[in-house]
């Protein structure tokens, strides 16, 4: 399922809250959840300035 990352998004957050062993570092976990949390506000964003109200 790796579909915009959604394979990567479970992952990233188990790494960072229980410190476990990932197949990737918690500095790349936290990369991923704030890339996620940006593309989120973007999108939030965008969605509000176009909206037909």
């Amino acid at each position: 399922m790796d579909f915009l990352g959604l394979g990567y998004l479970p992952t990233a957050a188990t790494v960072l809250v229980t410190g476990a062993a990932g197949p990737y570092g918690s500095a790349m976990a936290l990369g991923v959840l704030l890339l996620w949390a940006a593309g989120l506000l973007v999108a939030g964003w965008v969605s509000l300035k176009y909206r037909d109200a």
